[in-house]
């Protein structure tokens, strides 16, 4: 289950995300590795807290989350890269801010008890302790002082080496013709069901921030 920041509507970073991935598709680079990027089929998103819940504790965590957004303030928020991980997504990173990381510790705080506890760690953080060790006490190895926002793009099952750097090649041009750096709020807290690549394939729940 994740919970996540959403954005306002029509804002700047879905625009900058749509030229992106047109980019890539005239370059001829998304049919090439035969890669679907995650927006517009599944909605941006800003991942807070991202672990398993029991079906059973699903009405408490519904319960907590309107009261939360109604103590926060919206947020603004700054894009700052297109990055490519050591797994394969493409992210475009948030500038992270104090109000940002003050409700994601929040939320982990009041949610983590209501986690499964049994749920298994994901395996691309096996071989990193911190990961592990933030997994193994919140139930999410990417949360306080690993917690970096960020709206994923698409990600990449190729493992050549090239394509991670033609990719590269073609950030850095696009950067050329287009600020990556945008400006937009997030508007409310949501929660939705999501794949094994964290994309939200249902939304439960929205609730506005004051």
């Amino acid at each position: 289950m994740n919970v996540y920041l959403k954005l306002e509507p029509n804002n700047t970073v879905e625009k900058l995300i749509g030229d992106f991935n047109a980019y890539l598709n005239q370059q001829g680079f998304l049919s090439q590795y035969q890669i679907t990027p995650f927006f517009p089929t599944h909605p941006l998103h800003i991942t807070l807290y991202l672990t398993h819940y029991p079906q059973r504790n699903l009405s408490v965590i519904m319960h907590d989350l309107p009261l939360i957004a109604a103590q926060n303030k919206k947020i603004r928020l700054q894009s700052k890269d297109i990055e490519v991980s050591s797994s394969g997504y493409v992210l475009l990173s948030i500038r992270k801010n104090q109000e940002l990381q003050k409700l994601s510790d929040h939320l982990v705080l009041k949610l983590m008890s209501l986690r499964d506890k049994k749920a298994p760690i994901p395996i691309w953080a096996l071989q990193n302790p911190a990961r592990v060790e933030s997994f193994q006490h919140y139930g999410s190895p990417n949360v306080f002082r690993n917690f970096s926002p960020h709206l994923s793009l698409m990600v990449i099952d190729e493992q050549e080496s090239y394509w991670h750097a033609q990719l590269n090649r073609l950030i850095q041009r696009f950067a050329v013709k287009k600020s990556i750096a945008v400006n937009t709020i997030a508007t409310a807290i949501g929660i939705g069901i999501a794949d094994a690549q964290g994309q939200i394939i249902k939304e439960i729940g929205s609730f506005p921030l004051s």
